[in-house]
């Protein structure tokens, strides 16, 4: 029997909210790695408090997000800025229902140790992935870069918005426009390209 994955279909992420609030309040104190993927995050589906029940959830310092669709940019980051712990986040084929951008009067209180994020895209096309990896002096920072991210629309845009931040990239052609073997390019370091 295939999977929802397989036939290209996602799955309701709305028992991330029970799992929250279930394991709330420190009944996990050595967890250290929240990992959600392959579904889809609806309006409504999930509760608000499931970013106070995440809150409680200190010692997660490394959040995977994988192949999930989310209602809005607003969403990721209240998931993003509930875990006070983070140090490291993990994007990869995240999309969302709604790209508008969050109130500019809304303040976001990022986790202090946050500053280092992976974000994978593929190009229009689907020919080149490009894994972007950034450090920040602060999780401001990457809050800020987030923000402008999610909006974008190409790798292209992607590099633009990651500047100075952007420490290593790595594009791997997923296919060639003129056939062939598919070929990887090893991670470069960002002091050496001009973004």
């Amino acid at each position: 029997m295939s999977s929802a994955a397989e036939q290209g279909k996602q799955t309701s992420l709305a028992h991330l909210g029970a799992f929250a609030a279930m394991l709330a309040g420190g009944h996990l104190p050595r967890l250290s790695s929240l990992r959600i993927e392959h579904g889809e995050w609806t309006p409504g589906a999930i509760p608000h408090s499931v970013f106070l029940h995440l809150s409680t959830f200190h010692s997660v310092t490394y959040l995977t997000l994988y192949d999930i669709t989310l209602p809005s940019i607003t969403v990721l980051l209240r998931l993003v800025c509930a875990l006070d712990g983070l140090k490291w986040l993990y994007i990869s084929h995240l999309r969302f229902l709604d790209r508008q951008p969050p109130p500019a009067n809304r303040r976001w209180a990022p986790p202090p140790a946050l500053k280092n994020l992976r974000h994978e895209c593929l190009d229009e096309v689907h020919t080149i992935g490009l894994t972007a990896d950034l450090e920040t002096s602060s999780g401001h920072a990457l809050v800020q870069f987030l923000l402008k991210a999610a909006k974008c629309l190409n790798v292209k845009q992607l590099l633009h918005h990651a500047g100075q931040a952007l420490h290593q990239l790595a594009l791997t052609w997923l296919s060639s426009p003129l056939g062939g073997d598919q070929h990887g390019v090893q991670p470069l370091d960002g002091m050496h390209l001009c973004c």
